[in-house]
Formats: structure tokens, C-alpha cells, sequence
């Protein structure tokens, strides 16, 4: 009676899409059809600054980890430290993010500063080469988002319902969003090393202090990487590849990496990190 998405693995009862038995071909749901024609302009091929080498692989099929709605998935959080969150952020938000443009002007009207979309703003901080908003993790870039386009975007007001669930499972003080930041994985970058972001003292750990919220803000293959998890109390991994606007949400103190990006596109998300206090790996916002 159930089908599988064979691009996101998303479940549908086989009569809800139309179907009378299970078709030799693949089948593809309708939120893929209409998100892989939609988000064709999200893609990154080539730039001035990130040229894609000669020798990458041959592209394989876009791919992306089963999400839920919130009231479902925070189920599934409880008992495995995270979960992914379908539809977040929207097309329109992950292209004013990536592509720009976002504006804040004065009361006299006049333009103050701007926005110009994740890559272009990337670039232009990688080629002064010294800039304090941004970081270079061995060729992966953490660049922190400023607070005028959060605010236009209104991105806090659509993480809301999120962090009011994690908020019956955090301790004291109150939970804090604690940053915003675009993190690019250009192709050709490498894996990262296995580790934590909760940097705090892990000898008196009694509820849960600090949660990650990334977002994928780009198609990729399978080639591209995502998220490895591991999880120590149940003794498993997990990959997740994220489709654009989804949410991957999980505990700080879960061992996690981000994998190398051998595919044909560079790969953009959104991070914010949610704790009880600011630590090394946060900065008050």
C-alpha cells in the first residue's frame, strides 16, 4: 500500500498519488518534479573565484534524506538527538541568500549597505584576504550573515517553531540563538575531522544545552557530501543530504562531520546554533 520516492525516499500511500499498483519505473513525487525544475537556478557550476577543477566525477542523481513535518519529526528528535524538517526556508529566502540582493537603507531613503548573495560576498572577503566576518576552515568558509538581511528575510520568525520545542528539553539560562552564518563547501574541499560543536564542560552534562540548525541552500549530487552523524547512545550513523529549504536539526554534543565535496556544484547552507550560553563556537548576535 506504500510507495517510496526513489530521489527522496519520501513515503505515499500508493491511492493518495494516483497510483492502482506499484510501477516498474521509478517513481518520482510530485514535490520533486516541481522543486528540481524549480531550484535549477540555485545551482553553482562555475565562478570567477571557485573555478570547478577538470577532473571532477561524473554527476550523479540529485539525492536527499526523507523529511518530516515538525510535529512528526520532533518525535523522531527525542529519541535520536535530531531530526530534518521539511520546508523551512523558502525558494525565495534561499535565493535572496545565495544570489542576493538585500538592501537596508536610511530614513532619508538612501542605500546603506547591501547584500549580494552568499557566493559574490564569499568572494569578495576570500580576495582581500583579511576580513573579520568570515573564516576559512581549511577551504570551507564560515561567513556570518548580517543582522539587516536576517532581519528582512525574517529568518528568526521561521525558526520560532523550532526552538520552542527545543526549548522543553534545554536548560538554564534560556536558550539563545547564538549566530547565523552561510557555510560554503566549495568543490574540492576536503572532509572534515569528527567533532562537537557544544564546546562546553561535558563532565556534568544533565539535559541538553545546545542544538544545530543547518540548512541546505543548493541541489546537490551524491558526490557533493552532506552531514555524517553519530550518535554514541544508540550506537549508529546517520547521512543526511538535505534538500534545499530543509532543516537538519541536532544536538551539539553528537559527533558529526561534514563530508568532502567531490561533486560538480560548490554546496551552500545555512547555520545557526541554539544554546544556553555563548561558548568558542558561538557569538552573541
Amino acid at each position: 500500500n506504500v510507495i517510496l520516492c526513489d530521489n527522496c525516499n519520501a513515503e505515499f500511500h500508493i491511492k493518495c498519488v494516483g497510483l492502482e499498483s506499484i510501477p516498474e519505473s521509478d517513481f518520482i513525487c510530485q514535490r520533486c518534479i516541481q522543486e528540481n525544475e524549480h531550484f535549477k537556478d540555485l545551482d553553482f557550476f562555475v565562478s570567477d573565484s571557485f573555478d570547478i577543477p577538470k577532473d571532477i566525477k561524473t554527476p550523479q542523481d540529485i539525492c536527499y534524506s526523507p523529511s518530516r513535518p515538525l510535529e512528526a519529526a520532533w518525535e523522531e528528535c527525542k529519541s535520536k538527538g535530531f531530526m530534518v524538517v521539511s520546508n523551512l526556508l523558502s525558494y525565495e529566502i534561499m535565493k535572496k541568500l545565495t544570489h542576493g540582493t538585500v538592501q537596508r537603507f536610511s530614513k532619508s531613503g538612501r542605500i546603506v549597505d547591501q547584500w549580494d548573495g552568499a557566493l559574490k560576498e564569499i568572494a569578495k572577503r576570500v580576495n582581500l584576504s583579511a576580513c573579520h566576518d568570515i573564516v576559512n576552515r581549511d577551504g570551507r568558509y564560515d561567513l556570518t550573515i548580517p543582522r539587516f538581511v536576517i532581519l528582512d528575510l525574517q529568518i528568526e520568525s521561521l525558526l520560532q517553531p523550532i526552538l520552542d520545542k527545543l526549548r522543553t528539553i534545554m536548560g538554564s539560562p534560556t536558550p539563545q540563538l547564538r549566530t547565523h552564518s552561510i557555510v560554503f563547501a566549495p568543490v574540492g574541499s576536503k572532509a572534515q575531522n569528527w567533532h562537537v560543536d557544544d564546546a562546553f564542560d561535558n563532565s556534568r552534562i544533565v539535559t541538553h544545552r545546545y542544538f544545530t540548525i543547518l540548512v541546505h541552500l543548493n541541489p546537490i549530487d551524491s558526490f557533493c557530501g552532506g552531514t555524517e552523524i553519530w550518535s554514541n547512545s544508540l550506537n549508529r550513523g546517520d547521512m543526511i543530504r538535505g534538500r534545499p529549504g530543509d532543516a537538519l536539526v541536532f544536538n551539539g554534543s553528537m559527533l558529526h562531520r561534514g563530508q568532502g565535496n567531490d561533486g560538480r556544484c560548490h554546496r551552500f547552507f545555512y547555520y545557526a546554533s541554539f544554546s544556553c550560553k555563548a561558548d568558542e563556537n558561538t557569538s552573541q548576535i
